[in-house]
C-alpha cells in the first residue's frame, strides 16, 4: 500500500536522508507553485506500471505544464507529483529475500535515440508496446556497466529504500543520476513483474539462482 503511495513514500525517504528528487504535489493546475528551473517530470501519484507516463511527461514550458497536470487528473483523478527532471542514467535495483535480504545485479537503462523519442525515459510503452520506438530507445543492460563504487552506492540505497517501504520477500527500486551524477530514488516498486521473462528474472539469471528455484524460495519464506 505504501509503494502505491508515491507521495508519502517520497516524504518517507526524504525524513530518511535517502535521496529523491525535489518535488511539489498539485491536485489541478491551479496548484502549481512558481517553477525554479525546467524541465520537470510530471506523474501520477498513486498510479502503478507507468501509467500515464509518455514523451509529454517531461515539461518545459508553463503550458505544456499545465496541460499535463490537467490531463492527468482527468483520467487518473489523483495527486500529480512534479519533479525535478533527472537527465543522468537509470537504474533498477532488484531487492530479494532469498531468505537474506540481498541485491540482485543492478541494471542500468541504455539509451539509444529514436524517431520521436525525444527524452531517455522509461514510460508505459517502453514498457509494454514491444518494438514501439520508446521501448527501443529504453533497453535494458545487466550487468550494468558502472564502477564498483557507483553499484556499491546503488544498492545501499536500494537495500534502505526496501526496509523504510516495509517491503518482503522482492521489490525493485528505480534509481537516476542528478546532473550531479548523485543518485536519486524514483520508486519503491514492492510488486514488480514476476514473469519469467521480465527484468527481475534477468537479474536473477545473472546472479546465478534459477528462475523456479527462486519462486519457490518465496513460498518457502512463509511456511
Amino acid at each position: 500500500m505504501l509503494g502505491r503511495d508515491k507521495v508519502r513514500t517520497k516524504f518517507l525517504m526524504r525524513g530518511q536522508g535517502i535521496p529523491t528528487a525535489d518535488f511539489q504535489v498539485v491536485y489541478s493546475k491551479d496548484d502549481i507553485k512558481p517553477v525554479a528551473s525546467w524541465p520537470l517530470f510530471v506523474k501520477p501519484a498513486a498510479t502503478d506500471a507507468s501509467l500515464g507516463i509518455d514523451q509529454k511527461s517531461v515539461v518545459t514550458s508553463k503550458d505544456t505544464l499545465q496541460a499535463k497536470v490537467a490531463e492527468l487528473n482527468d483520467r487518473y483523478g489523483v495527486p500529480v507529483i512534479l519533479e525535478t527532471y533527472l537527465p543522468g542514467t537509470e537504474f533498477n535495483v532488484g531487492v530479494v529475500e532469498i531468505p537474506q535480504r540481498t541485491c540482485l545485479p543492478i541494471a542500468e537503462m541504455v539509451y539509444t535515440p529514436q524517431q520521436g523519442v525525444s527524452w531517455p525515459i522509461v514510460s508505459y510503452a517502453s514498457k509494454w508496446v514491444t518494438g514501439s520506438p520508446e521501448d527501443l530507445a529504453m533497453q535494458p543492460r545487466c550487468p550494468a556497466q558502472i564502477s564498483e563504487e557507483l553499484s556499491a552506492q546503488l544498492q545501499e540505497i536500494a537495500l534502505k529504500a526496501f526496509t523504510l517501504a516495509g517491503c518482503q520477500d522482492v521489490a525493485r527500486v528505480d534509481i537516476r543520476l542528478d546532473e550531479q551524477g548523485q543518485p536519486q530514488v524514483l520508486e519503491v516498486n514492492p510488486n514488480p513483474d514476476l514473469g519469467p521473462q521480465a527484468g527481475l528474472a534477468r537479474m536473477l539469471k545473472v546472479y546465478g539462482l534459477a528462475y523456479d528455484a527462486f519462486i519457490n524460495q518465496l513460498v518457502t519464506n512463509h511456511l
